[in-house]
Formats: C-alpha cells, sequence, structure tokens
C-alpha cells in the first residue's frame, strides 16, 4: 500500500481554504464595483506591507511589478479554487474572484470549512496508518535507510542512470545533508517526467524480495510527481 500519494498531498492542499475567509454581506450577490473596490483594498494593503518590508530590508519597492505580481497571483487563487471545490460549493459562491480574495457569506465559509476538515481528518487518517505500518516494517527495511530516505524540502538539482545505479543529486533544503542518493542495480517502476529542479516532499520504504521500493513524491511547477524505485541497496552521501 501506498501511502503518501498524490490524491493524499491534494487532501493536505485542500485543508486550509476556509482559514482567512471573513463574513461580508456583499458577496451574497454577484457586483462587479465591489469586487473591484475589494480588489483594490487588498491591493492596497499588500502595497502597503511589502513598501513597509522594503524599507527595513533597504530592497527598491517596485510597485508595477508587485501589482503584476498580485494580479497573477489572485487569478491563479481564482483557477486554483475552480479545480479544487465541489460543484455544491462553487454553486454557493457568487463570485469566485470574490471568495479568491476571502470574502464570502456565512454559509459559503461554513460549506468550506466543513469541506477543508473533512480532507484534513482524511489527510491526518493517512498519516496516523503510515506512521503504524513504518514501526512495523523499520525491522525489515532498516532503521538507517528508514531515516535517511527522508529528503523533504531539497531539490533534485540532476538525475543520472548508469548500467547498475540511478542517482539522485540534492541541494539540501533544511531538514537533511544528503546530497546524493544512489539507488543501487535499480529498477524503475514509476518515474513522471521533469524530475529535475523538483522539490522533494515524502518518501516511504517498502521490503521487497531482495531489496526494497522507494517511493518518493515531489512537487514541481504547481503538480506532484512521482518516483518509485525497486533497488537492492541505497547508498547516501552528505558530501
Amino acid at each position: 500500500m501506498e501511502f503518501f500519494t498524490k490524491a493524499w498531498y491534494q487532501l493536505c492542499q485542500d485543508s486550509g481554504y476556509h482559514l482567512l475567509l471573513k463574513p461580508r454581506p456583499r458577496a451574497a450577490a454577484y457586483s462587479e464595483p465591489y469586487y473591484r473596490a475589494l480588489y483594490s483594498g487588498k491591493l492596497g494593503a499588500a502595497m502597503k506591507l511589502e513598501r513597509e518590508v522594503c524599507a527595513l530590508t533597504g530592497d527598491p519597492f517596485r510597485p508595477e511589478e508587485f501589482k503584476a505580481a498580485f494580479r497573477r497571483d489572485h487569478l491563479e487563487q481564482v483557477e486554483r479554487l475552480r479545480r479544487a471545490l465541489p460543484r455544491e460549493i462553487l454553486e454557493q459562491a457568487a463570485d469566485l474572484r470574490v471568495l479568491a480574495l476571502d470574502a464570502a457569506t456565512p454559509e459559503v465559509i461554513a460549506a468550506v470549512t466543513r469541506w477543508c476538515e473533512d480532507n484534513r481528518r482524511r489527510a491526518e487518517a493517512v498519516m496516523e496508518a503510515y506512521q503504524a505500518w513504518a514501526d512495523e516494517v523499520r525491522p525489515l527495511v532498516g532503521p538507517e535507510i528508514q531515516d535517511g530516505f527522508a529528503f523533504h524540502d531539497s531539490q533534485v538539482t540532476a538525475v543520472e542512470r548508469t548500467e547498475d545505479r540511478l542517482t539522485l543529486f540534492l541541494e539540501p533544503g533544511g531538514y537533511s545533508e544528503v546530497r546524493r542518493a544512489d539507488f543501487l542495480r535499480p529498477r524503475v517502476l514509476e518515474a513522471d517526467e521533469g524530475l529535475e529542479g523538483a522539490c522533494w516532499l515524502y518518501g516511504e520504504v517498502h521490503p521487497a524480495q531482495g531489496g526494497s521500493e522507494y517511493h518518493s513524491l515531489l512537487w514541481k511547477d504547481e503538480r506532484t510527481l512521482c518516483l518509485t524505485v525497486y533497488a537492492e541497496g541505497l547508498r547516501l552521501w552528505e558530501a
């Protein structure tokens, strides 16, 4: 059984949309003037904060670049909500752009909260099941391998394949000092395209006859990637 799947990570991603929502009566009906006023207020507050940060750090504040980035992020959030939320919630929201600016009716907030909290509970149940399973297989895969195969937030800088080795070169992200992982005498079972440049999220080691299966979940360009390798051994390098 796999635990850290793309579907599981999506549950994690879809568990926090309710956190910043504020009840706004005017969100009950579609209104272009209300949307523009709300957008302007959010942009103004964000620009004020960014200007203050730049003053503290000494970095130049570029308002036009900031406005463009704010607009881009806003539109991406609209599409993110459109893809993620269930149809019944989308149908309750009068204007998805307004929801993306954290304004909604109490009814919509309640519906989003229930959905997010259900996602959180399901994701946590998977994590609890994984912890129990990992304890069971620990003697089979070995503590050093199980503990070492954890490169959270490390970036895959290169992938190298030879006749008897598959190597991931890593830039540590703070949770691991491993810079190179060699899968010895490997057989690739699953590999999404575009692993180079991806951020390593989670992994699990499954005992298998003659070796182990190494399951990796990674993130790149707003999408999850998978790498699953059977190998007779794993060699980790910190330098």
